[in-house]
Parts: C-alpha cells; sequence; structure tokens
C-alpha cells in the first residue's frame, strides 16, 4: 500500500464566505482557501473553470469569471460538495462523498446542529446515480440547492469538510502520484464500510465485463472483438451507466472477475469480495496513473491486473486497441 503526505482533515462552520460553482475552492476577504491549489505545479493541466491569472495569484481570487448570485434561505445552515470533477463517478465516489460521510455523522451527534436545516450545494448536471448516493447515506433535515456553472454565491454560514484527497490533472508528463494524485485509505475504507450494507453475502460467481461507449474517451477500437472472445467465455457484458448505485454495488459485490477499460465505474471495484480479481485495460502512456485504482483494490482485498492498450499516440484519453491474445493468455492463466 502506497503512503504519503495529506493536509489534516478539518471541518468547520465559517460566516460571509464565497463558494464557486464546479470548485472546492472558499474565498473570504479577498484571500483563498484550497489545499489542493498550494501544490499546483508546471506540469499540472490548468483546471477548465479557472484562468491563467488565478493560478498565478494562488492565494487571492479572482472572480471575473463568474457571475455572483444572492441565495435565499441565509438563515440556514449551508454544506459544501462543489467539486471540479463533481459529475464524474470516481470523483463523487471518492472525494466528495467521504466528506458528506463525515458531516453527516457530526451533524447526527452534535445537540447544537442536529435539529437545524441544511441546503446542501452541488453542482449542476449531476447523473441520478449520484444524488441516489445522497439519499442513502444522509440523515438530516435537508434541501438541494444546485449552483449553475460560472456562478459563485456568498453565504452566512457555510458547513465545509476539507478534502481526503490530493487531486492535481497531469496529461503531459510522468506522474508523480505522491503529490498530484493521492486518496486516503481511510477515505476508501469508509465508503466500503458504508454501503457493505448492500453487496450480497453470496458467493462471487459472476464474470463481468464493463461495456464502453465507443464515443467515450479511452474507448477500444476492437471492442466488438473484445466482447466476441470474452462471451465465449462465459462473461456477461454490462453498460454500467444504466445501473442504479444500488445494483452496481451488488454487481460488482457477486462478481469474481471484473474486466473493463480504464474509467470511472472501475470505482466500484471497492465492493468486489475479498480474493477476486479486476483486469483494467490501462493506456501505455506517459501520463497514466497505474496507481488510480489500487486503494480501492488494496481496502478490498483483491488482485488488480493491468493490461496495456496499443496507443498510437501519447494521449491516454484517445482510442485504442488492445491485444486479444493478451486476454486470452490471461484468461488461461
Amino acid at each position: 500500500m502506497l503512503v504519503g503526505d495529506l493536509p489534516d482533515l478539518e471541518i468547520f462552520l465559517i460566516n460571509n464566505v464565497e463558494c464557486y460553482s464546479c470548485s472546492i475552492s472558499l474565498s473570504k476577504n479577498n484571500f483563498l482557501y484550497n489545499k489542493i491549489l498550494c501544490n499546483h505545479q508546471y506540469t499540472n493541466d490548468i483546471k477548465n473553470i479557472f484562468n491563467e491569472e488565478f493560478y498565478s495569484l494562488k492565494n487571492k481570487i479572482v472572480a471575473l469569471y463568474y457571475n455572483h448570485i444572492k441565495l435565499k434561505d441565509q438563515d440556514n445552515i449551508y454544506i459544501h460538495l462543489l467539486h471540479e470533477h463533481s459529475y464524474n463517478y470516481f470523483h463523487w465516489l471518492y472525494e466528495v462523498i467521504p466528506r458528506i460521510i463525515l458531516i453527516n455523522q457530526l451533524i447526527i451527534k452534535s445537540k447544537k446542529l442536529k435539529n437545524k436545516t441544511f441546503i446542501i450545494l452541488i453542482d449542476d448536471n449531476l447523473p441520478y446515480q449520484l444524488h441516489e448516493i445522497l439519499y442513502m447515506i444522509i440523515d438530516f433535515k435537508y434541501k438541494i440547492k444546485i449552483l449553475e456553472r460560472n456562478k459563485s454565491a456568498t453565504v452566512n454560514t457555510l458547513l465545509y469538510c476539507s478534502n481526503l484527497w490530493t487531486s492535481l490533472d497531469n496529461t503531459k508528463f510522468k506522474s508523480n502520484i505522491k503529490k498530484e494524485f493521492f486518496i486516503d485509505s481511510y477515505a476508501v475504507a469508509l465508503i466500503r464500510r458504508t454501503f457493505k450494507k448492500f453487496m450480497t453475502h453470496l458467493p462471487a460467481t459472476r464474470k463481468i465485463y464493463l461495456d464502453r461507449k465507443s464515443s467515450q474517451a479511452r474507448s477500444l477500437t476492437n471492442n466488438n472483438e473484445v466482447k466476441k472472445l470474452l462471451i465465449k467465455n462465459e462473461f456477461e457484458i454490462i453498460d454500467v451507466s444504466k445501473l442504479t448505485f444500488i445494483e452496481q454495488i451488488i454487481l460488482f459485490s457477486e462478481s469474481k472477475i471484473i474486466m473493463a477499460v480504464s474509467g470511472a465505474y472501475f470505482s466500484n471495484i471497492i465492493f468486489m469480495q475479498k480474493d477476486t480479481k479486476a483486469i483494467i485495460f490501462s493506456p501505455k502512456t506517459i501520463g497514466t496513473n497505474y496507481y488510480i485504482f489500487q486503494p480501492m483494490a488494496d481496502i478490498a482485498k483483491i488482485k488488480l491486473i493491468h493490461l496495456l492498450t496499443n496507443n498510437k499516440m501519447d494521449d491516454m484519453h484517445e482510442s485504442s486497441d488492445i491485444d486479444l491474445l493478451k486476454i486470452k493468455n490471461l484468461l488461461k492463466e
């Protein structure tokens, strides 16, 4: 298991603070709070929502990019669940959900907070499965407020949980997993422990291939040939995007082998049973972080196997193909 340093976890109430859609950043009195941004290097990609000037200043907010709005219900307590990649299943599950799990625990135990009404700030256009996860874990009274793209809002009182991860985009240089992309094993274990009750208690017997649309990043040009091969070897072909969150938990907990192209829904290997196997088709590029799903495999105690795709360019998101002989040899083993 990889060991690295992460900032201390903080949960705090802050007054008169500005929030930004698609960002974990807060600002107050012209100063920016963003622990991840402090580690930004020249090798890291500029996140879409900010401009060059924002990054060059680092500690001072440049809000011209945002349209400021005034929120109603200012007497209530807002909870911050905004995130740069909130629409992505992986980032939502491991970077956003641990924060709300810890906030939920705090509110339930607190005599001062448990009878309050809360408004949860989230980004727009989230898949329905991500909303489903919130409904499953929150035990206090709350409303949802969607903060649209390119909007910022000042709230009177905000409940904020700091990040349990470091997430800096790097698509052009060799990745440094300890400094650029690192998720606390506590956060990963928290996900498995929270949703373990939905996992099957029967022996894992299914063999699953997670199908991926040709329009998506990292799609396989020979995907049809791969599916034909796997069907002959008694694999089921599943489109995970059509399943609810609970259905995904059940599917992965029933599977002895999961095979898929590297992508967000591979995050569900955390729900697999001990000693099962996950086989991931990973891009063979300089910027690929082969550790990204390893914390889930470590916590679930499963075997994670990488098969490298044949990328023609050094772009981890390009379409590529996989050598069928590699799959055949692995299945023989």
